[in-house]
């Protein structure tokens, strides 16, 4: 296993198909009631436009195969997607509810994804450290946020031992995904003593 590096342009087709394995992604897909290409949906508005914002964990005794991949950034620092070239129908349902979750400037943690056969590994944790290594590198120390699929109970868990907590909550406008929690860093937040004092 390697480091978890940088992603380049050849990385883009199994970024997709990491990111279409995790919850809400994964429901879309097998489903595809919407009528959407969510492969290519992902590649063109997602993934693509934040390549900068991509990494990827390589296993070097199969061939440098990528086994993880995370895009993160501070929520900023993000580009911004270029929504006028997505029907409106996406639009609606997929970037809209998002708006109204209250986000404030974190380190955002918009995709962690392990390939099936190397999950339950320590692979995501290795994936997650290094989004918290980079958060403080950025100024961000222990204040990450991210939105996981709210019937991703095993996702939840996972993020609720690495010392994440529920935040909010956003329900989709496509019938194909769950609705979403936004998910903080629990030492992000005031202490008991601390707001009494």
């Amino acid at each position: 296993m390697s480091d978890v590096v940088g992603a380049e342009p050849h990385h883009i087709d199994e970024l997709v198909e990491l990111i279409c394995t995790t919850g809400p992604y994964r429901t879309a897909v097998a489903n595809n009631s919407d009528g959407l290409d969510y492969r290519a949906f992902l590649t063109r508005f997602l993934v693509a436009p934040r390549l900068a914002n991509s990494y990827v964990l390589l296993d070097t005794a199969r061939g440098n195969r990528v086994i993880g991949a995370l895009v993160c950034a501070p929520l900023n620092d993000f580009a911004p997607t270029d929504w006028s070239r997505c029907s409106p129908h996406s639009i609606e349902g997929l970037h809209e509810p998002f708006k109204t979750l209250r986000i404030p400037d974190s380190f955002y943690i918009d995709a962690l994804a392990v390939v099936a056969d190397m999950q339950h590994k320590g692979i995501g944790k290795t994936l997650f450290r290094a989004a918290e290594a980079m958060a403080c590198a950025a100024g961000y120390q222990d204040n990450l946020s991210l939105a996981v699929s709210a019937s991703a109970t095993g996702a939840i868990r996972f993020y609720h031992s690495m010392g994440m907590i529920s935040a909010d909550c956003v329900k989709m406008k496509l019938p194909a995904f769950p609705p979403f929690l936004l998910m903080r860093s629990a030492s992000h937040f005031l202490s008991y003593e601390q707001v009494c004092s």
